[in-house]
């Protein structure tokens, strides 16, 4: 699937780091029991990406036809990956106190982001885009152009994943938000569907991850946790601005922040 993408890009003069198939026209070899490919990048593709290299990717791809892909089914991923924690800290007994204490907070998060997304009551739900698996604020331009990175989902999926990142850097993100709505000259669905996307704390998962294999200290995490009242009210200002022109369900535990 991911090389079919990279020959529709190509097919439209986009460019992505490309994928190089061998003599035999195979995309991939097996060695050693694992699968490789060879890419093939531009120099000089090594530095990090500003919110206006997403943007102009997401404009570039924007004409492509793409109702022959899936797109990621938010819901359906969110839930299983919810479970797999749940799981995952029960069978880590007293190990991450921190990580014990604060994990149920992140996963109700989630499932009132599950819960939006199920309850939807349109027909029109956003549009959809090459977007890609993670982009952040330390993200480069080979990330982004990297094949193996890119997935079909709606198009402010990356938006929505650097301005996460950012705001664990930043906090104070709201109007950045705002002015993104207004530049990109998003439809409602697009931003109730950006909305969504923030009830997914990557920032959180993200350290939660290396913590339990062991490959960072617990404290780290500290540094997201000192900022969810800061992130509730971001959350908060998203929604009530949204709701001045689009009927907004009720979130009863956000409204009350």
């Amino acid at each position: 699937k991911i090389y079919e993408i990279v020959l529709l890009l190509n097919q439209n003069n986009i460019y992505i780091n490309q994928i190089v198939p061998t003599l035999s026209n195979d995309i991939s070899i097996m060695h050693n029991g694992k699968s490789y490919i060879l890419l093939k990048y531009n120099k000089n593709m090594d530095r990090k990406i500003h919110l206006y290299d997403i943007i102009q990717f997401n404009q570039k791809v924007s004409y492509l036809k793409l109702e022959s892909f899936e797109k990621v089914d938010w819901p359906m991923l969110w839930g299983n990956k919810i479970d797999y924690f749940e799981y995952q800290v029960n069978q880590l007994g007293k190990k991450y106190p921190k990580i014990r204490e604060s994990i149920s907070y992140y996963i109700g998060m989630v499932e009132t982001g599950i819960t939006l997304s199920v309850n939807r009551k349109t027909t029109d739900k956003g549009l959809i885009g090459i977007s890609h698996k993670r982009i952040g604020r330390n993200s480069t331009l080979n990330d982004l152009y990297n094949p193996l990175n890119l997935i079909i989902d709606y198009k402010i999926r990356d938006a929505a994943e650097y301005f996460k990142d950012l705001f664990v850097e930043k906090e104070n993100i709201f109007e950045d938000i705002i002015k993104y709505f207004y530049d990109e000259n998003l439809t409602l669905n697009d931003c109730f569907n950006f909305f969504v996307r923030m009830f997914y704390p990557s920032f959180y998962f993200d350290l939660y991850e290396p913590i339990v294999n062991d490959e960072i200290d617990e404290d780290k995490i500290d540094l997201v946790l000192n900022k969810a009242h800061s992130y509730e009210q971001l959350l908060k200002n998203i929604y009530f601005y949204l709701a001045q022109y689009v009927e907004m369900p009720d979130i009863e535990w956000l409204k009350k922040i």
